[in-house]
């Protein structure tokens, strides 16, 4: 497993590595939180987790997250612009989105 989720500043650089462009690419803000504590997995490993929180703005930066290194429970807490929101989606490509090609092409999947 590595070291991924044992501090939380770590947790926190490693998913905005991947996580930044999800949001840049869907124009949303994205937040997530690290489990805590250690689990037991059914093969009887321990997976330790640290804990830990974030949250991205639209251009993948950091809005919000844990900013200290210690195992334990984490939250962030941020004010979030949904007019700027809004107006981001305007003038991106979600202005063109149509929903119905991607139902479209689900039920020919299924």
């Amino acid at each position: 497993m590595g070291d991924l989720g044992r501090n939380p500043v770590e947790w926190a650089d490693k998913k905005r590595a991947y996580l930044g462009q999800r949001a840049i690419d869907t124009c949303t803000y994205t937040l997530i939180c690290n489990s805590v504590g250690n689990v037991r997995d059914r093969a009887g490993s321990v997976r330790k987790f640290g804990g830990g929180a974030l949250l991205l703005g639209t251009d993948g930066a950091f809005i919000a997250r844990s900013s200290s290194t210690h195992r334990r429970p984490h939250m962030v807490v941020a004010d979030l612009n949904i007019k700027r929101l809004r107006r981001l989606r305007a003038n991106s490509f979600f202005q063109h989105h149509r929903p119905q090609v991607y139902v479209n092409a689900l039920e020919k999947a299924c």
